[in-house]
């Protein structure tokens, strides 16, 4: 005699709790750059320049020379993300078995709270690595749309080195064979005082630092080591490559003192602090995380800026 278990659906095994989540990647520029604190608007950044002219060592005094201030300004944005879980929707499935007893409890409790809140910081650090290149107010749509990011400034400024002086269009691209030189070019336009900065670094997207690294591979620069998730020393350069992912799909590189790009907020990781609260009116229970944003660029003339040519 046979089992006959046709009319049986076929089994999911339900008794693990382990909670997967899809990979996300973190603020690495925000890592990286100067950060600006006690913003609640706009703050000023102030700015200091004198030009002494050197004179023969006479006994005559003769005075040549100004000290000019000027200054910029950040603004920062109101950023806000609320969620809302109702726990007893977790009944009829398997969810079910990490609710605790008694009815009241079981809205009482943020059930899965600390992986919801887990998963929710990580999209905002990928929000923010994101917005904080590609941000503008004018154009910008979705998490792009509430402040101007350092790609934007720099255009308007249009002030910055251009690094791609040789016309490299977009026909041709950023390619295996082309990446590592015009890297290379970036670094020897950087003005000659920047040169000397300990932090010089070049940006670029992942999707380019693939073909830098490739690139760097087919020339037999084996030798060469990466000193961390894609961010290098350029051989024999005072420059830092780093790849960040909120330069992917630009096809846009900038090169300069990491402290001159600015990340402005009222509290410096402020959006790593989540609120939640259980609501005994609505039965609800409530997420939320705010914080502010913004960016500055100090002295766009001293960035070396890549675009491919129409």
């Amino acid at each position: 005699m046979d089992f006959d278990v046709s009319a049986l659906p076929a089994y999911v095994n339900q008794e693990s709790d382990e909670i997967l989540s899809a990979a996300n990647y973190g603020f690495k520029t925000g890592s990286i750059v100067a950060w600006q604190e006690g913003i609640k608007l706009t703050d000023a950044l102030h700015y200091l320049e004198t030009d002494p002219t050197r004179q023969a060592g006479t006994c005559s005094l003769t005075a040549d020379g100004d000290a000019t201030f000027t200054q910029k300004t950040i603004t920062v944005a109101n950023l806000a993300y609320k969620l809302q879980f109702c726990m007893q929707d977790l009944i009829p499935k398997w969810t079910q078995r990490r609710l605790p007893a008694g009815s009241n409890a079981e809205d009482e409790v943020f059930t899965f709270g600390e992986e919801i809140t887990t998963n929710v910081l990580e999209k905002i650090e990928q929000d923010n690595e994101i917005s904080v290149w590609n941000g503008s107010i004018a154009t910008g749509t979705g998490i792009n749309a509430f402040f101007d990011g350092f790609i934007q400034l720099i255009d308007t400024a249009a002030t910055a080195v251009n690094g791609n002086p040789t016309g490299i269009t977009a026909a041709t691209g950023i390619t295996v064979s082309n990446a590592f030189g015009i890297a290379r070019g970036m670094a020897d336009l950087v003005p000659v005082a920047v040169k000397q900065k300990s932090d010089l670094t070049l940006f670029m997207g992942t999707d380019s630092y693939d073909l830098y690294a490739n690139n760097l591979m087919d020339l037999n620069l084996f030798h060469h080591v990466s000193e961390g998730n894609y961010d290098s020393k350029m051989p024999l350069k005072n420059v830092r490559v780093v790849g960040v992912p909120g330069l992917d799909g630009t096809n846009r590189m900038f090169c300069g003192s990491a402290s001159n790009f600015v990340v402005g907020s009222d509290m410096m990781n402020e959006y790593e602090e989540a609120k939640s609260w259980f609501d005994e009116n609505t039965d609800l229970t409530f997420l939320q995380i705010k914080y502010k944003m913004g960016t500055q660029v100090k002295f766009v003339n001293e960035v070396v800026e890549f675009t491919l040519v129409p």
